[in-house]
């Protein structure tokens, strides 16, 4: 019976997924004595499925002795309502919603397919399988021992400011340090651009600035040229017509800073450091 199950699973590897016949004795490996399973993934899968019902063997027939003192069993009455099933107005869908045994079956639950009821079949019966609703006994997963978690590396920004601790850079560090904001005013060639006012975000050595929530005010040129008389830091805000512009995030370059200071006192701690 083993080689004709094979050769109907062979025929129908040939025909729907002629590819996968190389497979076939791995899939006879796993799927030994659960022929029922492969047939299910089978039939999703392509619709249909090799029939083996007919290859299971028959049984025996049963031997039934004649016992005279035999007394058969009073059948219990049936009633009339939605619950017990052997009544004219049984309903399934009400059965179905108590989710629970029903008269006169405590041992059975109602259930909502046909594949369900295969365990109640007979073991003999071609389509008794017992393994449907059972479920699958719990293996212990190998737990991964634990590692201890790396150390948090400063940000790359702060880490390279912590490098100017030292000089007139400092402050630049002290600033960073205490999340304070910061003004930086910015030039042109021969004269004052305006003022970038932000949350210093880093800093180099080259006095290249980086800037968060930035308020940049302005003089534009005219023309493309510069303003003959050129403004000082403390009077161009009020002898020019001044732009004012808010920018997310800014890179200013070390070449075009003029002046860098806090808005704000700094904490004396920061400051002194």
């Amino acid at each position: 019976m083993e080689q004709a199950k094979r050769d109907r699973i062979v025929a129908f590897y040939e025909k729907h997924n002629p590819e996968n016949v190389k497979n076939i004795p791995e899939i006879l490996r796993v799927f030994a004595g659960r022929e029922d399973v492969l047939c299910a993934k089978l039939f999703k899968k392509y619709g249909c499925q090799p029939d083996l019902q007919t290859l299971a063997p028959v049984a025996a027939p049963v031997e039934y002795v004649y016992t005279p003192t035999y007394v058969p069993y009073e059948a219990q009455k049936a009633g009339s309502g939605p619950l017990d099933y052997r009544s004219p107005s049984f309903d399934a869908t009400v059965a179905l919603h108590e989710r629970r045994p029903l008269p006169n079956m405590q041992s059975v639950m109602p259930l909502d397919n046909l594949n369900k009821c295969r365990p109640l079949l007979p073991e003999s019966d071609p389509n008794y399988n017992g393994s449907i609703g059972q479920s699958k006994p719990k293996t212990k997963t190998a737990v991964a021992p634990k590692v201890a978690p790396a150390p948090q590396r400063p940000p790359l920004l702060e880490t390279i400011a912590d490098l100017c601790a030292d000089g007139p850079l400092n402050i630049l560090r002290a600033i960073l340090k205490a999340r304070a904001k910061v003004c930086v005013v910015i030039r042109r060639v021969n004269s004052i651009r305006g003022t970038c006012t932000g949350y210093l975000k880093g800093f180099d050595k080259h006095f290249n600035i980086i800037l968060l929530d930035v308020t940049e005010r302005y003089v534009p040129l005219v023309s493309g040229e510069q303003p003959a008389d050129a403004p000082s830091i403390a009077t161009w805000p009020h002898t020019h017509a001044v732009k004012k512009r808010f920018l997310r995030q800014l890179l200013i370059r070390g070449d075009n800073v003029v002046l860098v200071y806090p808005t704000q006192p700094l904490p004396k701690a920061q400051s002194a450091g």
